[in-house]
């Protein structure tokens, strides 16, 4: 008929149905697939928020840190002499770090690959994956 049941080594039962409409609700084929795309559609879009919240967080900080070490070596006067060899090789290295944060974090939580310039990505361009 419509049903197959089949016996587990731990004597539990597996119900399938041959037709997705012959069961309603959550044990249909058709349901339980859509319920569970929609439950990994949510989880991309929330993991996606908190990348793109550290991204933008992790944008501002380098900003400001290399703005801020403009600013010590241009005002000498102000925070003492620094020599412009550590001042720009700091600024170097805030560089290479927010770069290596990047490469990490900016990745798309459905494949993990590289999102690419776009921090308002709704798509993603490699697997297809919603992200907004």
């Amino acid at each position: 008929m419509g049903y197959d049941c089949e016996t587990r080594e731990d004597s539990a039962f597996l119900f399938v149905a041959d037709d997705p409409d012959l069961l309603p609700g959550i044990f249909s084929k058709k349901d339980m697939l859509s319920k569970m795309q929609d439950s990994n559609t949510e989880q991309i879009r929330r993991e996606f928020r908190q990348r793109q919240s550290r991204q933008l967080l992790a944008i501002m900080v380098a900003v400001l840190i290399i703005v801020l070490l403009a600013l010590v070596q241009k005002r000498s006067d102000l925070f003492g002499e620094i020599p412009a060899k550590m001042v720009s090789g700091l600024q170097v290295v805030v560089i290479g770090v927010f770069i290596g944060f990047t490469a990490f974090n900016w990745r798309c939580p459905a494949c993990k690959k590289y999102l690419g310039p776009d921090i308002r990505r709704a798509l993603c361009n490699k697997c297809g994956a919603r992200l907004r």
